[in-house]
């Protein structure tokens, strides 16, 4: 009898760790499975955020080719207007050139040759009065 009795104590004892055992091991698959949903939002939110810094990257690359593009227009229209001032400028110097305006040498060359020429006249002048 002393013997059931003990076998009864320890099968209630085995019985009770069996129960402590299995809610370890329940409360362990609860964190678990909190633990697992932690970490699909994690990758969730990764996968979230390399997809953004991926189109980021990607915004980042088309900004700087269109700031290129724009470069190289502003450059081309530089280079226009400087070719029309160039244009401009020789046009000018034409329509002044053909409206008798001279250049201060121009002018001084000038002067200097009538002043030549005027003595040559006065020269054969007084050789022919």
């Amino acid at each position: 009898e002393r013997s059931a009795k003990q076998l009864e104590e320890v099968q209630n004892q085995e019985k009770a760790r069996l129960k402590a055992i299995e809610k370890d091991s329940a409360a362990i698959k609860d964190q678990m499975f909190a633990e697992s949903q932690k970490l699909f939002e994690a990758k969730q939110e990764e996968a979230n955020l390399v997809a953004e810094i991926s189109g980021a990257q990607r915004e980042s690359r088309n900004a700087t080719q269109r700031i290129k593009q724009l470069d190289d227009e502003a450059q081309r229209q530089k280079e226009l207007v400087y070719t029309a001032d160039f244009q401009l400028q020789l046009m000018e110097r034409k329509v002044a050139r053909a409206s008798g305006v001279r250049t201060v040498q121009e002018q001084v060359e000038l002067k200097k040759r009538i002043a030549e020429l005027t003595a040559q006249l006065d020269q054969q002048n007084s050789t022919f009065a």
